[in-house]
């Protein structure tokens, strides 16, 4: 049996780096629209439209804080957590936590 030669850790750890830096570069990170929740509508969302997820800025609705919903965070929201394709981030970190806070805490 021949087996593929083995490749070398330094090897291993370039294309380690190569893939973290493809992922999410320039705040831009690739849609994949078969992931997405049904959303009902016969409008397609822009971001499926361009292919990608582009950094956006926002302001918290609960300290006025102008934060940025990242690519990779918009990417989670969609995909992973099936979230409604036409809504946005409202709330900042720490805004999302001390709501979780009061409603645990009550």
């Amino acid at each position: 049996m021949n087996f593929p030669p083995r490749r070398k850790r330094s090897d291993k750890k370039n294309n380690s780096e190569n893939r973290k830096v493809k992922s999410g570069t320039n705040g831009k990170a690739v849609v994949n629209a078969f992931l997405l929740a049904p959303h009902g509508s016969y409008d397609v969302p822009h971001f499926v439209k361009v292919g990608y997820y582009h950094d956006k800025p926002f302001t918290c609705r609960d300290c006025d804080k102008a934060e940025i919903w990242t690519a990779t965070q918009q990417k989670w929201w969609f995909e992973i957590a099936k979230g409604d394709v036409f809504t946005q981030a409202q709330r900042c970190c720490s805004g999302s936590a001390s709501i979780g806070k009061s409603e645990s805490g009550s």
